[in-house]
């Protein structure tokens, strides 16, 4: 995709939100490592 219409996108739909940074693990990556299905760029 185009990344000025993105860039655009993401403009208007955070325009008055507040972002909360979570810095902690997701779930669903939990699971994936412990199965072995992470893909390589999730690990790190």
């Amino acid at each position: 995709g185009d990344q000025g219409m993105t860039a655009a996108l993401l403009d208007r739909l955070t325009h008055k939100a507040k972002i909360v940074n979570c810095r902690w693990q997701s779930y669903r990556l939990k699971q994936s490592l412990e199965r072995g299905t992470a893909l390589e760029e999730e690990k790190t």
